[in-house]
């Protein structure tokens, strides 16, 4: 659903309300759901979530033309967007000073952003920044040992409990040792 195929109630003057709302609050817009609360933000986002977490690169035309229009639209949704994709710029520095640089003006813009959720991620971020720089220092992550808990996780649910810890122990071994099986 994009910007142009909008539904709107009807607008009333101030006092008046909107669509049968009496507090004369004119904010209030109806989308496809309809009624108070949902607001002219929820109408112009209903029904696009795969296009704010697909990558803009892998877009179709149509999906492309659409993204151009939210995204440039001012929406609340959308300024989060931009804020998430400005923060990931921060892994391509090199230098803990310049990207600690990057970060502070980052932190400053997301929090006059007025998006209460957004403000809430940047302090924790702040909070957090020394360890987050530390990548740039040492690049290492724990993925490998993540996937291999995932891995091991998956195993003891699917057999819904062994006989034993050496009947676990032994699956784990087989399946995440990378074993070779074949004869020599």
């Amino acid at each position: 659903m994009g910007l142009q195929n909008l539904r709107f109630g009807h607008w009333r003057t101030e006092g008046e309300g909107f669509a049968g709302h009496g507090d004369g609050d004119p904010r209030w817009a109806w989308g496809q759901r309809g009624g108070r609360g949902w607001g002219l933000e929820w109408a112009a986002v209903e029904g696009t979530r795969q296009l704010w977490l697909f990558n803009p690169q892998n877009f179709t035309t149509d999906q492309a033309a659409e993204f151009a229009a939210l995204r440039d639209s001012g929406l609340k949704a959308a300024r989060a967007w931009a804020a998430k994709e400005l923060f990931s710029r921060l892994w391509n520095y090199r230098y803990e000073g310049s990207a600690r640089k990057f970060f502070g003006d980052w932190y400053g813009w997301v929090s006059r952003s007025r998006l209460k959720p957004m403000i809430k991620v940047a302090k924790m971020l702040k909070r957090h920044l020394d360890n987050i720089l530390t990548y740039l220092r040492h690049p290492i992550t724990n993925a490998v040992t993540e996937g291999l808990n995932s891995k091991i996780q998956m195993l003891k649910s699917n057999a819904r409990g062994f006989r034993s810890f050496e009947n676990y122990r032994l699956r784990i071994l087989f399946f995440c040792g990378k074993l070779n099986l074949y004869p020599q």
